[in-house]
């Protein structure tokens, strides 16, 4: 087993039982401002019960042991709970808006479909979904929660407006706190920073008298079925696309989500394991679906739960259980659910801002992982004002005929759709060949008696890496590419004038991984088919080298 030896309790290993429970409440309180959203979607619908967040407590819990599965079509294996998804709430918003709560569970279930649809042509995206677009949408969704979250801070309509600076202060103090911890506190107080921040917001909230009674936690029951008759579903065509952008999302979070828990559990990793990748796309897309049939909005892989997982150094599935376990019985204690439930718009409204902010960053950051060319900035420019334009002037797009409104009711959609149809069109002419091209990399390492393993990734990895340099812009002049032959290893050897590219094949220096980090990180290893056991760069008047080097 490559066990990485950095680990304390590694993938299949069995921490002791005190340290099991601990654990799994660990990831139970980093869960609980999440669940947020669902509190916001029910609140535009009058008063919010305990039942939504059971259930809610309840669809994450099956999820997770889903997420868990070794064997099977199901499950990647890894210790990677989902939370309640950032990326579905401006479409749940925009379906609550148009036909109620019973909208926004039809259409989560559509979307949990699409996901496991999308898992089998994951070998598609490299081409339609390159870092620039993946990208962009991560930063769409951050812009559209972001301006939720505002909307949220400063809207105190269900209170006197003698109180708005009492909300106003009770929100600073939420944000500030999860600032403050996130930039220079250490380890779990920087890795709780959500959740501390919500709980001094609370507590904040109850000195300054802004919470309007504690009368439902009191009367509530300790323990208690959730009631199911008031879930019901619809569909709605308008919606569909906003939906299938956000299950697009949601897999492309699972496949960075994936990709980094590979890494971080294998120390002899090299590459993507892509049949892993999908099985835990097809069980974060069932994961969704059977939230929707309990009436819960969308449920997605939390990137800062895998960065929790490397920066403790329990990555054991077993943890899983016992997460599971938590969720479970909280879904029956009424009287704490009311308790969560008690919490302000305007706390809630900071967090929300909190984590599109860092969805903003991941997006930039995944964008940034190669050279923003003349065709890079087109995509970025138009797409990204075409999208603010839809909340500048909302009236313009509210009148175009029906059948244009399913691809223009909101930001994301017309970023992520702007972004898609302007990256097929300047991949016109975009190819060119090899100076030592794909046949004589095969004949050579057929010679050396390379296995057809080590020749594809030599292949694969040529072939990543002049698209790199070529599509930024990097080189001036050809591209020089040789193999060198040794008995332990093959060197990949690139020559050429001009600039490095940046390579994220091997950066994983930020061991915090808070938030988008392990998105970013691992998406970008997944997008790039450069695949060596090593890299070693150097650049010299221009002349740039790069040698990969693979162990045979």
């Amino acid at each position: 087993m490559d066990r990485p030896s950095q680990l304390i309790y590694a993938l299949d290993e069995k921490p002791p039982f005190l340290h099991l429970v601990l654990l799994g409440l660990q990831y139970t309180c980093m869960m609980f401002p999440y669940l947020i959203i669902v509190v916001i979607l029910g609140k535009t619908q009058g008063a919010v019960t305990s039942s939504p967040i059971s259930f809610s407590l309840m669809a994450l819990g099956i999820a997770t042991l889903l997420q868990a599965l070794k064997k099977g079509p199901i499950g990647s294996g890894y210790l990677a709970p989902p939370v309640i998804s950032a990326i579905y709430f401006p479409a749940s918003m925009a379906a609550v808006a148009q036909g109620g709560l019973a909208l926004v569970y039809g259409m989560t279930i559509f979307a949990g479909f699409i996901e496991i649809f999308f898992s089998f042509f994951l070998s598609f995206l490299r081409k339609y979904f390159p870092p620039l677009v993946c990208g962009l949408i991560i930063m769409a969704v951050g812009f559209q929660l972001g301006l939720l979250a505002i909307s949220q801070i400063f809207s105190v309509q269900d209170y006197q407006d003698s109180h708005f600076n009492l909300h106003l202060l009770a929100s600073a103090a939420t944000l500030l706190t999860m600032v403050i911890l996130t930039i220079w506190a250490k380890g779990m107080w920087r890795l709780l920073s959500p959740f501390i921040g919500v709980v001094v917001g609370f507590i904040l909230s109850c000195i300054l008298s802004i919470i309007p009674s504690f009368q439902d936690v009191l009367s509530a029951s300790w323990v208690a079925l959730p009631n199911i008759s008031a879930i019901s579903y619809s569909f709605s065509s308008n919606l569909i696309l906003p939906f299938i952008l956000a299950a697009i999302a949601s897999s492309l979070r699972v496949v960075g989500g994936v990709t980094t828990s590979q890494k971080i559990n294998h120390s002899t990793w090299i590459r993507p394991d892509i049949k892993n990748i999908q099985k835990g796309i097809y069980a974060d897309g069932i994961g969704c679906l059977f939230a929707g049939f309990l009436g819960v909005p969308g449920i997605n892989m939390a990137p800062s739960m895998v960065g929790v997982s490397q920066a403790t150094g329990a990555t054991s599935r077993v943890i899983a259980y016992s997460l599971a376990v938590w969720l479970i019985v909280l879904a029956f204690l009424p009287k704490f659910i009311y308790l969560f439930l008690a919490i302000p718009l305007a706390v809630m409204g900071a967090a929300l801002l909190f984590t599109a902010s860092f969805m903003i960053a991941g997006g930039i950051d995944l964008i940034t992982t190669r050279k923003i060319d003349t065709r890079s900035i087109l995509i970025i420019g138009i797409s990204i004002l075409l999208g603010i334009s839809h909340e500048v002037i909302p009236t313009f797009y509210s009148g175009l005929p029906s059948y244009l409104q399913m691809f223009t009711n909101s930001l994301l959609s017309i970023v992520t759709l702007t972004a898609f149809l302007l990256n097929l069109f300047f991949r016109i002419n975009i190819r060119q060949s090899l100076s030592y091209d794909d046949q004589q990399i095969v004949e050579q390492g057929k010679e050396w008696k390379l296995s057809p393993v080590i020749i594809e990734r030599i292949r694969k990895s040529a072939s990543g890496l002049y698209d790199q340099i070529s599509r930024g812009y990097l080189k001036d002049g050809d591209i020089q590419l040789s193999l060198i032959y040794d008995p332990i290893e093959i060197v990949l050897k690139c020559a050429y004038q001009g600039a490095l590219p940046k390579l994220r094949f091997d950066i994983d220096k930020d061991q915090s991984m808070i938030e988008e980090t392990s998105f970013t990180l691992g998406l970008s290893n997944y997008l790039s088919e450069i695949a060596p056991d090593e890299i070693k760069t150097s650049a010299k008047n221009a002349f740039c080298i790069i040698e990969l080097y693979f162990h045979i």
